[in-house]
Parts: C-alpha cells; sequence; structure tokens
C-alpha cells in the first residue's frame, strides 16, 4: 500500500470529530468575512447618475451619443464678452443620491476624467490578491499553512477595519491593494488544511461546504447594502466582525500532512495525536506511524535531491525551480495549464455577473441577495453532483450552463426584466457550481509537495480574471450593451471544452509529490479510480522523465 493510502487510513481512523470540526466552523465563519471586500465595488464605489454643477454664466453642453442627444455630465460652455463659446471641463457636480447616500464614487467624485478609478477600486483588490496567491502558495508549501493563515487573517481584519476612516482616496486604494494582497493568503492555505486533514469519505463534501458561508455572505450583503446606505457606516459595520475570527487561531493545528512532508515528524506525532485524544479515535502503533511518515518523506527526498546548495545563485535558481515545477514535466503541465484556464474563466464569469446588476438594470440590492441565493444551490447540489457524476463531468455540465445562459442573455431585450434576471441567475448559479467543484478538483490533482503552490497559482489565475471583470464590464457595455455577456459565455464554453483534458479524482488517494504523479502509469491511475466509469485515461507519461526541483 502507497504511503498516500496509508496517510488517508490515518485520517480514516480518526474519524471526524471536535479537532476538525473547529477548524472547519472557523474557516466557515472566516469565509463569510470576505465577499464585503470581494465585492465592494458594487455597493462602495457604484456608477452614480451625476450632471455638471454649472458656474454662472456657463450654459449647458450637448453631445450626441448612441443617437441620443444628452446634456454633457464632464463639459459645458462658457460664453464670452465677445459672444465666443469655449468649452470647459466640470470641476463639480450633482450625484443623484437617491440609491446611495453617500458612495467613493460621489464623496471622491469619480467621474469624468477620474472615471477609472472607480473600476480600478474593485480591480487593485484582485490584482494584489493575483500577486500574492503564487507567492502565498509557495510560502505556504515551504512554511507551513497554519503560519500563512495566521500572517493573513490578522493584516486583513486590521487594515480591512481601517479602510472606513480613511479621507484620502490614494490611501483607500493602497490599504485596499494590501488588504487584496491577504486574501489567497488567508483564506486558500486554510482551505488547503481543511482538505489535507479530512477523511477521504467527507473530502469532497467538506470542500463543498466549506464555501456555503460565502453564498450566505453574499446575501447578507445585499441587505446590508440596502440598510446602511452610507459607504463608511457600510465598511465599518462589514469589517468589524472579521476581528472574532482571530482569538480561534491559537487553537488551530498545522496540517499533519505538510509536517510529515516537510520531515518534521515529531510535530507530526504531536498534531496526530491531538486529534485522537479530540476526536476519541484510536491512532495505528507509534511506530507504524513513524514508517509511514519516514516513507512519505523519502519519497520527497528523493524529489528535493540536490536542491541544497550554498550561494545565492543557487538560492534563485531554487526559487524559480519550485516555481517552474508546475510546468516543467508532461503530466504536471497539462494539469497546470488546463486548469489555470478554468480558474480565469471562474474569476472573469462569477465577478462579471456578481457586478451586472446595475448594467441588467435591476435594483442592485435584490440582485445582489439573489446572486448570493443562487450560489446556495451552486454550493450544495454540487455535492450530490461530484458523489454520482463525479468532477470532471459535474464541472463541465455546470460551465456549460454557464455559457449557454449568458450566450442566451445577449439576445434577450432587457425590457423583459424577468427572463434577463432568469438567465443572470442560472449563469451565477452554474458558475459558483463549478467553482466549488474546480477547487475541490484541483485539490486533488496537486500534490501534497505542490498544492499550495498549485492552488495558490491557479487562484493568480482567477484574480486576473476577476481584475480583468470591472473594466470589461463598464469599458465593453458603451460599445455594445451585451458584449460582457458574449464574451462571459464563450470563455465558460471554452473551459468547459478544456476540462475534458483532466482526469477524475473521484476515489483516488492524495498523491504527495510530482514524482509520484509523473512516474503513474495510465493502466495503474485507471485501476485506482476504477470505481468512476466517467474517468478518462492519461496519456502515457515517459517514466524516465524526473522532476528536479533546482
Amino acid at each position: 500500500m502507497g504511503s498516500s493510502n496509508q496517510f488517508d487510513d490515518t485520517l480514516t481512523q480518526l474519524g471526524t470529530g471536535k479537532w476538525n470540526l473547529l477548524l472547519i466552523v472557523s474557516i466557515m465563519y472566516w469565509t463569510m468575512q470576505l465577499p464585503c471586500m470581494f465585492l465592494g465595488g458594487s455597493f462602495l464605489a457604484p456608477q452614480v447618475d451625476h450632471s455638471c454643477l454649472l458656474p454662472e454664466g456657463a450654459i449647458p453642453l450637448l453631445t450626441n451619443h448612441s443617437n441620443t442627444t444628452q446634456v454633457s455630465s464632464c463639459e459645458y460652455l462658457m460664453v464670452g464678452e465677445d459672444d465666443s463659446e469655449e468649452i470647459r471641463p466640470c470641476t463639480r457636480w450633482i450625484f443623484d443620491n437617491s440609491t446611495f447616500y453617500s458612495t467613493l464614487t460621489s464623496e471622491f467624485e469619480l467621474v469624468c476624467d477620474y472615471k477609472s478609478l472607480r473600476p480600478t477600486y474593485t480591480g487593485i483588490y484582485f490584482i494584489g490578491a493575483c500577486l500574492s496567491s503564487s507567492i502565498s502558495g509557495w510560502l505556504s508549501d515551504k512554511y507551513g499553512r497554519k503560519r500563512m493563515m495566521v500572517i493573513g487573517a490578522i493584516t486583513y481584519a486590521v487594515v480591512g477595519n481601517c479602510l472606513s476612516w480613511l479621507h484620502n482616496m490614494s490611501s483607500i486604494l493602497v490599504f485596499r491593494f494590501i488588504v487584496g494582497l491577504m486574501h489567497p493568503m488567508a483564506l486558500h492555505t486554510a482551505y488547503t488544511i481543511v482538505i489535507e486533514t479530512t477523511e477521504p469519505r467527507l473530502r469532497s463534501v467538506m470542500g463543498i461546504m466549506i464555501f456555503l458561508p460565502w453564498a450566505i455572505a453574499v446575501m447578507i450583503w445585499g441587505a446590508m447594502g440596502y440598510l446602511f446606505r452610507d459607504w463608511r457606516w457600510l465598511m465599518l459595520v462589514s469589517t468589524v466582525p472579521s476581528l472574532l475570527f482571530l482569538p480561534t487561531l491559537w487553537f488551530m493545528d498545522e496540517s499533519p500532512r505538510w509536517l510529515i512532508v516537510q520531515g518534521q515528524h515529531d510535530r507530526a506525532m504531536k498534531v496526530l495525536e491531538k486529534a485522537a485524544r479530540w476526536n476519541k479515535a484510536t491512532l495505528p502503533p507509534r511506530d507504524q506511524l513513524l514508517t509511514m511518515m519516514q516513507n512519505i518523506a523519502s519519497e520527497n527526498s528523493k524529489v528535493s535531491s540536490g536542491m541544497k546548495s550554498e550561494g545565492f545563485v543557487s538560492f534563485l535558481r531554487t526559487f524559480v525551480g519550485e516555481f517552474t515545477v508546475l510546468l516543467r514535466t508532461r503530466k504536471m503541465r497539462a494539469r497546470t495549464l488546463a486548469i489555470y484556464f478554468i480558474y480565469l474563466t471562474f474569476g472573469l464569469v462569477a465577478l462579471g455577473l456578481s457586478l451586472g446588476g446595475e448594467g441588467f438594470g435591476s435594483n442592485p440590492f435584490i440582485y445582489m441577495a439573489l446572486s448570493g441565493l443562487m450560489e446556495i444551490p451552486g454550493a450544495t447540489v454540487t455535492v450530490p453532483m461530484i458523489q454520482y457524476l463525479g468532477r470532471r463531468l459535474s464541472n463541465i455540465i455546470c460551465l456549460l450552463m454557464t455559457g449557454i445562459s449568458l450566450l442566451a442573455l445577449a439576445i434577450v431585450p432587457l425590457n423583459i426584466g424577468w427572463l434577463v434576471m432568469t438567465l443572470a441567475m442560472i449563469g451565477k448559479m452554474a458558475i459558483s457550481a463549478a467553482n466549488q467543484i474546480i477547487h475541490l478538483h484541483s485539490s486533488e490533482l496537486f500534490p501534497t509537495e505542490v498544492r499550495d503552490r498549485g492552488l495558490g497559482t491557479s487562484e493568480m489565475m482567477a484574480k486576473l480574471g476577476s481584475t480583468l471583470a470591472p473594466y470589461l464590464m463598464d469599458t465593453l457595455r458603451t460599445v455594445w450593451v451585451s458584449a460582457p455577456s458574449v464574451v462571459c459565455g464563450v470563455t465558460g464554453l471554452l473551459a468547459a471544452g478544456v476540462t475534458f483534458t483532466l482526469p477524475e479524482t473521484t476515489n483516488t488517494a492524495l498523491l504527495d509529490t510530482v514524482e509520484a504523479l509523473e512516474e503513474t502509469s495510465s493502466l495503474s491511475r485507471k485501476r485506482n479510480a476504477s470505481s468512476s466509469p466517467l474517468h478518462k485515461q492519461e496519456d502515457h507519461v515517459n517514466t524516465e522523465e524526473k522532476i528536479p526541483l533546482a
């Protein structure tokens, strides 16, 4: 029996009890704190109708846009004493406060020459998250899941609570960028711990259910936006609860799986013994556990041999090598690139739909609440789907639904409000389900040795898609109102096709090293996944193709 299977057997013996539930419930609570930042642009920096506040002696400037004559909100005409006319830019505006009493848009006048700062407020969070995703994954694989989670959560909570007190747009953007940097470090490392400490029979359920609070929080965010129309109060009441999560970090343990791979067997033994006490379970004999740990560590050492050498150049080679390991060999490269594209699709489509209320002519608060409501079936229906259909086919179905609904949305007139809303919500439900599935699927496709690096760089692609989304929604809509729906719909269909290239992972043991993945023959992988009739056999890889990290 392989070492991966032995460790999964140990998790099965530990079962699921107080030790697991403390971690799972805490992470689920933490997940609820993120949508207010993630979707902050929808209520904090929305598009607000405005008109130019004309100085004395000025007259409105008429412009023609899309064959419609309207008064310019950015320029006006000033008539001189000799009756000459001069076009001047507006410097003050009147904002429509019927929906929002105070926003970043109105307080800092993010219109006309400064209108790009609106999508920048949303996008800079994801720029930070994009930059952090790969680094946090590498740091988590290098220095531990819990350590990175603690740093990320504390910084996220403290800096986030400072945002409502700032009175300068530049400082707001800097602080929001920092919060974005902490998002992957605080959440995705925590998710990895849950996956690595959950017994196999519940891994798929926990991998999906841990994000259910996100959907609930999106609904709450819609209600909070309705109740608090001033952006400072809204930011304050939505960030203070994140501070309540911090004390739970004291009681959490490092992932024993990571400790074993790193050769820290004494620490891993203490964590497993604590888990057994809390869960009232019985562990295998200590010598048997140590033998298993040594086997896993020896597999890892084969891959890591030759990495330790002195000198700055050697350090740089090691650093670059540990990142490029995801792309260096055929099986690993094929998996990584496919997962990257699917994550990019999710980031683009999911945020685009979440921010799409104003573009679809909907009440922004109702749209946000319904958007969150649609994520609940996305986080629950997927559980029986992946149990009976497997990860791959379930994700293909969800991505196809996303693409078809968004392409249909592009040809439906906006004045048929109920149909527009229905198609948008179907797309939101489907892409939310796809997100849950690909997180679980990819966590099982990446070996333990590089799991956080793989998930981290995948999340980087998702954040890249999310960074593009607000600019896409703002810019393409001015050209053609349905252009964002067409782009997102086509991308969803392409992602469904890419998913066909990934192997099924239902009822297969988690691999611990890249070398184990590369040396696993197509025949043995087929045997391991024989219980899944939907498994697609991977291409045979030359087992002589090794994977040195340096």
